[in-house]
């Protein structure tokens, strides 16, 4: 869910004072403002010296700038005389306290601030043409992510460099599903295009968050034509260059949030979505390392179960004691052989292989090596059938009990002859 709130702008001020008859009474602030709102950006200077202002010699004026990375920076005079640029937006307005000749109040004043109005604002105190003071404002305004991409290539070196569209309506194209092939290093990343101050983006595989092959990038840059009136725009992006999953992640939700925040809480948020589409080598689950049954019993099976994406191309039973392959198909439920065969289970690409026998003789008793194979690789486990007390089949317990019974007529019938022949 994205968070809709109106902007709000964050002013910090930074001073920068010389030694001289000037002292900046200024103090640094944060502000923080909603949008449509306006902000007050202050110069108060006095004269240490006790001496008047000189019109003719004592200058103030404001310069803004929009390149942090450059110090110097390309910065614009927004007045004495106030620039056309800022005086057309009419959102611009500054002004000059002078009641008292020993302290003056230089102020410049933004109403309905915007993004384009972010940057670094000096005021400049010059005397005889040169600066003798000056202090510093940065104004932020907090603005959301304007477009969120979440990308990625089954292997890294297929990756492409992501260029921004020229048509914003095709930004946002974020695929409903992403391919990687299981335990091969793959490339994943999330791109976040605005948002200011710059936002924080995070991956989640379903619920879990993930970090240690996550890798951060920003990149800044202005636009717009209008010189000191260019937005201020932060690309972050999160890169994985070696992401690597298993099959257990399929299917999974691939969620990249960014989170656009000042001080105290999250202002802005926006979330895209996608699904984990691994194909791997098979995976057993749910397979026994022994099974028991008791000798003779009819219709006795291993059974184990198997995910394999892509679909499984063989599946092989060998019996390690008489080294030999189980081959042939059989239909499930025939029991009259010994036969090998897969069914699929409940579940996409989840299937089970079975290996059953008709009666259960002592060479039966053995341990079988199964193997499953399909396009990108193979598994084996290995199953021991054993003899012991197991689920048996109703024909052996019903052959138990008639076998008992002939052996009591017997007893008996031993016993009356006996007493005949006496």
């Amino acid at each position: 869910m994205e968070l809709r709130l109106s902007h709000s702008v964050i002013l910090i001020s930074s001073l920068f004072i010389s030694a001289n008859a000037f002292t900046i009474q200024t103090q640094p602030q944060v502000v923080i403002l909603k949008a449509g709102k306006e902000v007050k950006l202050e110069c108060a200077v006095d004269s240490s010296d006790g001496k008047e202002f000189n019109a003719l010699y004592d200058i103030f004026e404001w310069r803004k700038r929009q390149n942090e990375s450059d110090q110097s920076g390309v910065s614009v005079t927004i007045s004495a005389n106030l620039d056309d640029r800022f005086k057309a937006t009419n959102r611009y307005a500054s002004s000059l306290d002078s009641q008292n000749p020993k302290l003056l109040i230089y102020t410049l004043t933004i109403s309905n601030v915007q993004d384009v109005d972010s940057g670094w604002y000096r005021c400049q105190v010059k005397k005889n043409s040169t600066i003798v003071q000056s202090v510093q404002h940065k104004v932020s305004v907090i603005s959301p992510v304007d477009h969120l991409i979440l990308r990625g290539f089954e292997e890294t070196a297929n990756k492409t460099e992501w260029i921004m569209p020229s048509d914003p309506a095709i930004v946002d194209t974020t695929p409903a599903q992403l391919d990687f092939s299981e335990d091969t290093a793959g490339y994943l990343e999330c791109i976040a295009v605005g948002g200011y101050p710059s936002p924080v983006v995070r991956i989640l595989i379903g619920d879990m968050q993930i970090n240690g092959q996550l890798s951060p990038v920003g990149v800044t840059s202005l636009v717009g034509d209008t010189l000191g009136l260019q937005k201020i725009e932060h690309v972050t992006r999160l890169q994985a260059d070696n992401f690597r999953t298993t099959a257990d992640h399929d299917g999974d939700r691939l969620t990249c949030k960014s989170e656009v925040r000042n001080q105290v809480e999250v202002v802005f948020n926006k979330t895209v979505f996608s699904r984990l589409n691994v194909q791997g080598a098979p995976v057993f689950r749910n397979c026994s390392q022994e099974v028991q049954y008791p000798l003779g019993s009819i219709g006795a099976s291993i059974k184990c179960s198997f995910f394999a994406k892509p679909q499984h191309t063989s599946v092989t039973w060998h019996g390690i004691f008489t080294n030999k392959d189980v081959s042939g198909t059989a239909v499930p439920g025939n029991t009259e052989t010994q036969r090998a065969f897969t069914q699929a289970q409940s579940g996409d690409y989840m299937y089970e292989a079975v290996l059953q026998f008709p009666k259960l003789v002592r060479s039966d008793f053995q341990s079988y090596i199964l193997t499953v194979r399909n396009a990108i690789g193979e598994q084996q486990t290995t199953i021991k059938l054993s003899e012991g007390a197991g689920p048996g089949s109703t024909e052996v317990r019903e052959n138990a009990a008639d076998q008992s019974s002939r052996s009591s007529f017997l007893f008996i019938l031993i016993l009356l002859t006996a007493i005949f022949m006496q």
